[in-house]
């Protein structure tokens, strides 16, 4: 197999922009701050403990809900669905809801480090 360098660079380049796409979004939502100089980095501004990783979901990918309908905090009403109370899709997605959002606000960042 041979190797492209410039694809490796862009595709390493592509990973790093990514990740700080990823860690700006994080300073945005005061979970992360940043000290420039030989010394610096982000650093997180709360202990480990204290940030859930559905706040960390959120800020990083938007709603926990897969699908609008059963959003708590993006919530809006799906344009083809007649009738929500009967809809069988918005009923199980809705205890996906549930179940992630269980698991993501009980876990914290404490317990993946």
């Amino acid at each position: 197999m041979r190797l492209n360098p410039t694809r490796q660079v862009h595709a390493l380049l592509g990973g790093v922009l990514f990740l700080e796409q990823i860690l700006l979004e994080l300073k945005k939502g005061h979970i992360l701050n940043s000290k420039q100089g030989n010394t610096g980095g982000y650093y997180l501004m709360k202990k480990p403990d204290e940030v859930s990783l559905a706040e960390v979901y959120r800020l990083i990918d938007g709603p926990i809900a897969l699908i609008p309908c059963v959003s708590k905090n993006f919530y809006e009403r799906c344009e083809d669905c007649p009738d929500e109370a009967t809809c069988k899709i918005r009923s199980a997605l809705l205890e996906v809801r549930e179940q992630m959002l269980d698991v993501l606000e009980r876990r914290t960042i404490g317990d993946l480090i």
